[in-house]
């Protein structure tokens, strides 16, 4: 299975879209499974990584379904946020 992220050069150029065109007449041809990846798709991580998982369950797929916990949410949580907490982290650390 294949996962492609479609940059915005692939909607602006039109050798790039006409190559992917191809590509993915190709995939389909040979009956590979793909899921594209948009911008739009990525502000959603947790529906794109269940899309993912639901093609790869749908192909045979029969490991642990993803899970979103603690490191999930810290690895997409607002920078703000991050930023923040580093923040109280080294007051706490340096005893401010």
């Amino acid at each position: 299975m294949v996962v492609e992220y479609e940059g915005e050069h692939h909607q602006l150029n039109r050798a790039q879209y006409v190559k992917d065109i191809d590509r993915y007449a190709s995939l389909r041809r040979d009956a590979v499974p793909y899921v594209q990846v948009t911008k739009e798709k990525l502000e959603r991580p947790r529906q794109l990584v269940m899309e993912v998982h639901h093609a790869l369950v749908a192909r045979g797929y029969d490991g642990p379904r993803p899970e979103f916990g603690e490191r999930w949410r810290q690895l997409f949580a607002p920078l703000s946020d991050v930023v923040a907490a580093q923040r109280r982290c080294v007051r706490v650390g340096s005893g401010r």
